[in-house]
């Protein structure tokens, strides 16, 4: 676990660090988000850093906790998004992959005879924008995770809502 989020601070250092051809638009920002994860019934928390590559195009790493019933997961992801403005909103298809931790919790350990691990995912979905005041976006989000899970399968939809202030 402390290998991952090693790796993760790591890899949002790096990305913070590279410097990108100045223009009009944004360049970076950095947010939170929340939301509900339908495989485990439970609220996620997220944490994320914008990087627009082009005017459309951005890369965003993520770094999720995930609360269910039966365990905790924490993971960071790497998501792709090209983003169609309309109206004074931004709509973006999502891709990415991830990979994370799963620590069911002790009850769950007996009675599935299972024990945590990584996990490998791929997400795919849509989301909606908003710029609020000059340095503010708003979001929403909605994504299908689809990884090996405890059971073997961690299918499920992740709703969420956010906010980034934009530097």
């Amino acid at each position: 676990m402390k290998k991952f989020l090693l790796i993760a601070c790591m890899a949002l250092l790096g990305v913070c660090s590279v410097s990108a051809q100045e223009n009009k638009e944004y360049k970076r920002a950095i947010g939170i988000s929340a939301g509900y994860v339908t495989s485990v019934n439970g609220p996620m928390l997220s944490a994320k850093f914008v990087w627009n590559l082009k005017k459309k195009f951005r890369i965003e790493p993520t770094v999720n906790c995930i609360f269910g019933k039966d365990l905790t997961a924490y993971n960071g992801a790497l998501n792709f998004k090209y983003m169609f403005p309309i109206k004074g909103f931004r709509v973006y298809p999502v891709i990415g992959v991830g990979l994370g931790q799963i620590e069911p919790k002790e009850e769950y350990k007996v009675q599935k005879l299972v024990e945590g691990g990584g996990e490998f995912f791929t997400n795919f979905g849509a989301g909606i924008e908003y710029d609020y005041k000059e340095r503010w976006i708003l979001n929403a989000e909605i994504s299908e995770v689809a990884g090996g899970g405890l059971d073997g399968d961690c299918n499920g939809v992740s709703i969420m809502i956010g906010a980034a202030y934009k530097f």
